[in-house]
């Protein structure tokens, strides 16, 4: 019985140690800002990319919630949300006032992304086109 016992814990130790924990194990909100903060490019950024997608988890038919828009993650008074825009060509800004307007210039936002910023710049219906951000 002892035989048996052993075998069955090294078994599940060798499949545990072969299979570590999921992405969607190794995010929360706190290392998403801290991942996000690093401003990764190229590999991190893919690899960041895939660790969303893992944690938003699958829909029913096996697509990433992420493709149309999945539920927002929350833990206490922060919030998360992703959305997968393959193809897309303009930014968003948001006011302070929550007015969404698109960017007609958006290679001005430079590495500002994400960052409460003041833009200079004219608006023309829901478009910005941006002169300054600082």
């Amino acid at each position: 019985m002892s035989t048996r016992a052993a075998l069955g814990l090294s078994l599940l130790l060798t499949f545990t140690l072969a299979h570590p924990a999921g992405a969607a194990d190794k995010l929360s909100m706190q290392t998403l800002g801290a991942r996000l903060a690093a401003r990764p490019t190229g590999e991190n950024a893919e690899a960041l990319a895939e660790d969303v997608r893992a944690w938003f988890g699958k829909d029913r038919a096996g697509k990433n919630n992420v493709t149309n828009g999945a539920n927002p993650k929350v833990e206490e008074l922060e919030t998360a949300w992703a959305i997968e825009a393959p193809g897309a060509k303009t930014a968003a800004v948001v006011t302070s006032d929550g007015k969404t307007l698109k960017v007609a210039n958006p290679d001005k936002i430079g590495d500002k992304v994400a960052e409460k910023v003041t833009v200079k710049g004219t608006v023309d219906g829901d478009t910005l086109t941006i002169e300054s951000v600082s």
